[in-house]
């Protein structure tokens, strides 16, 4: 049997250390794996899955980068709408800059829309479920004024087909992006899944 380079050993390496998600793998391994194997690991998913229009939500709370990127990939989302009114981040790779960037290296769009966001400053004292659910009533109410923003996401999503709405909070039902999702369903019939 034929010995494995070091190049391909460590290659393998990586692949298993973000299929098993065991270990952190950083951020200069990650895109060198991805530059190297994306065009492969892309068709490889899209034999799988499906191509119909989909409207995702997904939250990074609890994740790694690596597991994150590998959800969005599976998933085959094309665009990654990040609708977090300030895109920074301590949890490494989750900050718009560096984001943006791992995005680009797999092959799929990053696009910022503040405006949909919610001002921090008003999740500050939410203690219960009963304050959030106020929260995202008052949020509901300002919809009307945010067309310009739900109409840019649709148009994302009639252009390319599969968009991630992307927030911090890993339930979606925690977070606003699930009122941004249930308005798009109402007005517009999208199918929709929270990852």
């Amino acid at each position: 049997m034929k010995e494995m380079s070091k190049s391909a050993a460590t290659d393998l390496e990586l692949v298993k250390a973000i299929q098993s998600e065991d270990r952190f793998v950083s951020e200069k391994a990650f895109n060198k794996l991805y530059k190297k194997y994306h065009d492969s690991m892309l068709f490889h998913f899209k034999k799988f899955i499906k191509d119909e229009q989909k409207l995702f939500t997904v939250g990074y709370e609890g994740q790694l980068i690596e597991s994150f990127i590998n959800l969005l990939l599976k998933e085959n989302v094309r665009v990654l709408c990040d609708i977090r009114k300030n895109p920074l981040s301590r949890k490494f790779g989750f900050s718009k800059g560096r984001l943006s960037k791992i995005c680009k290296t797999v092959g799929i769009k990053y696009v910022h829309i503040p405006d949909l966001g919610i001002e921090s400053g008003k999740r500050a004292s939410l203690t219960s479920v009963a304050d959030y659910n106020v929260l995202f009533d008052e949020y509901e109410n300002s919809l009307t004024g945010r067309s310009e923003f739900l109409r840019e996401v649709y148009a994302l999503l009639k252009d390319e087909g599969r968009v991630a709405l992307m927030c911090y909070e890993k339930k979606a039902s925690m977070c606003h992006r699930h009122v941004v999702r249930d308005y798009l369903i109402r007005n517009h019939k999208v199918e929709s899944r929270d990852l």
